[in-house]
C-alpha cells in the first residue's frame, strides 16, 4: 500500500468516529430532552397524597338542565376525613363502567 493510501484511510476513520460521536450525542440530547407522555393513571399512596384533586361533577341549575364541569376539590375538605359536602345541585359523575370512586 503507498503511504497516501494509508493516510487516507486513517484520516476517513478518523473523520468516521468524530462525526459517529457528535452524532450519537445528538440522538441522546433529543432523547433526554423529548418531553414524558402524559401518564393517564396516578396511583397514589398514604405517604404521596395531593392536597388537590381533579373531579367531574354533573351540575343542575334552576331550569333542570344538566351539565358537567371539572372542579378542584381539596383533599382536607372532601377527603375521607373531609366534612364538607358537595353543594347541593351537584353530583360526582360516574360513566356506567367506568370505575368507581372510595
Amino acid at each position: 500500500m503507498s503511504a497516501g493510501r494509508k493516510i487516507f484511510i486513517r484520516v476517513s476513520a478518523l473523520l468516521f468516529y468524530i462525526v459517529a460521536f457528535f452524532g450519537i450525542q445528538v440522538v441522546l440530547y433529543q432523547y433526554m430532552s423529548t418531553p414524558s407522555p402524559p401518564q393517564s393513571h396516578i396511583f397514589y399512596s398514604e405517604e404521596n397524597t395531593p392536597d388537590y384533586f381533579p373531579i367531574l361533577l354533573k351540575m343542575t341549575d334552576a331550569a333542570g338542565n344538566d351539565g358537567l364541569i371539572i372542579r378542584s376539590l381539596s383533599m382536607e375538605d372532601y377527603g375521607r376525613a373531609g366534612t364538607k359536602e358537595l353543594p347541593d345541585n351537584s353530583a360526582i359523575y360516574k360513566a356506567g363502567g367506568e370505575g368507581m370512586l372510595s
